[in-house]
């Protein structure tokens, strides 16, 4: 077997970094959760990750798997509803999108790999899932984009939102919506305020300081006016996967980890942040491309896109303080960072745009 670090995983716990995971390991909890044969497994890799321990599993046989560990935070119940969420997708939109998790030889999504913390040697489970792996490139590889493929991705974030909406009622659907909490819910910006300090640069401080106020004494009460639903929650480039070419096409859809409670506005709100990474594009009009294609799949409510200007500028912030934060921590790991660019030029464009300019064009470009 040859096993390969691809490069470092990053976590936000520290009881999940110093719980070291060699291939090793790996290879054991493969061959006795999930009746690998140790010969048939060539290589394992350690992918990079922001939360998660992530390997990719070669076998002889030209297959591919990924095997995420989650953070001690992630509770079996959380992943158990996250990947019935996943198995709603899977039936429902195109053949090959959707990754479906292999049940282990106990016939359970999830399997606990236990860890001894080299710190205080205190007993650690971590829980873990099996999946196919997707072929397809990540769309942030991508040099530049059109305006009709900015309108493919609205229209394919459309239809997850159309399908995630109709989670039946249960258990599991309970779970997602308790998951208020969760820290990457851009509902849940609040929680963020306290890092406020990481932004060094005063005229931004300032700036993030005020729209708190502003998130806390007037959007947050709008957006509780608003349905909440089970959303995705995190469409960003590295999680869209694309097939090779110019005319390339959206195959695949990975990493359900934000998968919760939400609002339709929230979703597109995210999409329309991470995909302000593409440069010939302001924001006003990577956010119009995607509402043209996003009403194709799904229509807002006028009061949902009215929320966009503001749930934008909150997941710029919320990703802007969590990745400084997190790179305060790990100086090195400049992964925790990469989106500190564009996030800022987004947020700031909109600063300089305004509410009334950015809304009018968003309204048009839903249908209003």
């Amino acid at each position: 077997m040859i096993i390969s670090s691809l490069s470092k995983s990053f976590s936000t716990m520290a009881e999940d970094a110093a719980t070291k995971i060699s291939a090793h390991k790996v290879e054991q909890f493969l061959v006795k959760e999930f009746n690998f044969k140790k010969s048939n497994i060539t290589n394992i890799s350690h992918l990079v990750g922001y939360d998660n321990d992530n390997f990719q599993i070669s076998t002889s046989d030209n297959k591919k798997y990924i095997l995420k560990i989650f953070p001690i935070y992630f509770k079996k119940e959380d992943l158990e509803a996250q990947f019935a969420a996943v198995d709603l997708l899977y039936e429902n939109l195109p053949n090959g999108l959707i990754a479906k998790a292999l049940r282990n030889t106990s016939t359970e999504i999830t399997t606990p790999l236990l860890f001894t913390n080299d710190g205080s040697n205190e007993q650690i489970v971590r829980h873990c899932v099996l999946s196919p792996w997707l072929p397809g490139e990540p769309l942030q590889n991508l040099k530049k984009i059109t305006e009709t493929q900015l309108m493919e991705i609205g229209k394919f974030v459309g239809n997850v939102s159309s399908t995630l909406i109709t989670f039946p009622n249960g258990r599991h659907k309970d779970v997602l919506m308790s998951r208020s909490d969760y820290k990457w819910n851009t509902l849940n910006l609040s929680v963020c305020k306290r890092l406020i300090n990481c932004i060094k640069d005063g005229s931004r401080r300032a700036s993030v300081k005020d729209f708190f106020e502003e998130w806390e004494n007037e959007i947050q009460p709008r957006i509780a006016c608003i349905e909440h639903c089970v959303i995705y929650g995190d469409f960003n480039g590295c999680n869209i996967l694309i097939s090779p070419g110019p005319d390339w096409k959206i195959i695949g859809l990975i990493d359900f980890e934000d998968v919760g409670i939400g609002t339709i506005s929230t979703e597109v709100g995210n999409l329309i942040t991470y995909m302000d990474m593409f440069e010939a594009y302001d924001v006003l009009s990577i956010g119009s491309h995607l509402l043209r294609g996003f009403s194709k799949s799904h229509s807002l409510s006028l009061q949902e896109v009215d929320l966009l200007f503001y749930l934008v500028k909150a997941r710029c912030v919320m990703s802007s303080l969590y990745g400084l934060h997190q790179h305060s921590l790990n100086p090195e790991n400049n992964y925790l960072i990469q989106s500190q660019e564009f996030t800022w030029r987004t947020y700031l464009t909109l600063e300089k745009l305004g509410y009334d300019l950015v809304t009018r064009h968003w309204r048009n470009a839903a249908g209003y």
